[in-house]
């Protein structure tokens, strides 16, 4: 167990493309000598967990990014949030009503991303050949339900582009 735990944080720590290859083969030989099974696993993931190494930035963001422990987080404070919820009616849109006051709560847990002063070199680095990527598109979300025509007509959410961008 010390030795798969010290070669997965070489493989972590390594910094570049050719460091995170070399971590990468020296793991897979230890998993090869003890489980066939998880070393046909581990060459499918190669180069999922590799990627970071190839856009050669800093090491400081593997530890983060290697990870799902970001995603599974808003997941559980999420759950934890809406868990006592009974009545998601969706006629009046009070799921996505819902679905925002968990996640502005889940918001409150966010921490700083380990070496954030970095994330500027990765954005460097996803940027192909200098090229700016476009802006996303702003979005002017009402979660107040508009004013139906009828009896009976649905209520939905509107979702329509900012002007001002």
């Amino acid at each position: 167990r010390a030795d798969a735990d010290r070669l997965f944080k070489s493989l972590r720590e390594a910094q570049g493309k050719e460091a995170g290859e070399e971590a990468f083969d020296d793991l897979l030989e230890f998993v090869s000598e003890r489980n066939a099974a998880a070393a046909v696993a581990l060459k499918e993931r190669r180069a999922a967990l590799l990627a970071f190494h190839h856009l050669d930035v800093p090491s400081t963001l593997n530890t983060t990014f290697l990870s799902t422990n970001l995603i599974e987080n808003v997941f559980r404070n999420w759950r934890a949030q809406s868990g006592n919820v009974k009545r998601w009616n969706e006629k009046q849109d009070m799921v996505s009503r819902w679905m925002a006051s968990g996640l502005l709560w889940a918001e409150a847990g966010f921490r700083k991303v380990r070496g954030y002063q970095d994330l500027e070199k990765l954005d460097e680095a996803l940027t192909v050949d200098g090229a700016t990527r476009p802006e996303p598109a702003q979005a002017v979300v009402s979660l107040t339900t508009p004013a139906v025509a009828g009896a009976g007509a649905e209520e939905e959410m509107t979702l329509k582009e900012n002007p001002g961008k």
